[in-house]
């Protein structure tokens, strides 16, 4: 049986999550993917196979996916605090804005996705591998 005390944190990580608007984003994204399912960034997004070592596989791919999300939007700080030192008028300032909304939009927002989903998955691996050890037995 499944150690309920852990999936009392795993619930309360994934509402912390949801307040963000987490399941928002993931309409908004899934529906954006669901039209370009065969394209460049969306290919390999979607669950090819409903087992653990399918689940274990789009995790991986999932972390993989969150490091380049991370060294991109550490690029993007880094920009930022370049266009805050030398800040010097109104067109900085726009720029400085776009650069905030747009590092929150393609990377903030799916390192948050990228979490939120593992913590779902790990939910579902425990589940799977406690019917497969019930059923071995």
């Amino acid at each position: 049986m499944i150690n309920i005390t852990v999936l009392n944190i795993l619930n309360r990580k994934v509402k912390k999550y949801e307040i963000l608007g987490i399941k928002w984003f993931k309409r908004l994204l899934l529906r954006i993917a669901r039209s370009r399912k065969n394209k460049v960034p969306f290919n390999g997004y979607f669950l090819n196979e409903l087992s653990i070592e399918g689940l274990i596989e789009f995790e991986n791919k999932s972390k993989k996916s969150e490091r380049s999300h991370v060294i991109l939007a550490i690029i993007i700080l880094f920009y930022q605090f370049r266009i805050i030192i030398f800040l010097e008028g109104f067109l900085d300032v726009l720029f400085l804005l776009f650069f905030t909304v747009l590092n929150v939009i393609t990377n903030i927002y799916p390192i948050f996705l990228q979490r939120y989903n593992r913590i779902r998955f790990k939910r579902v691996l425990q589940k799977m591998k406690s019917i497969e050890k019930r059923d071995n037995c």
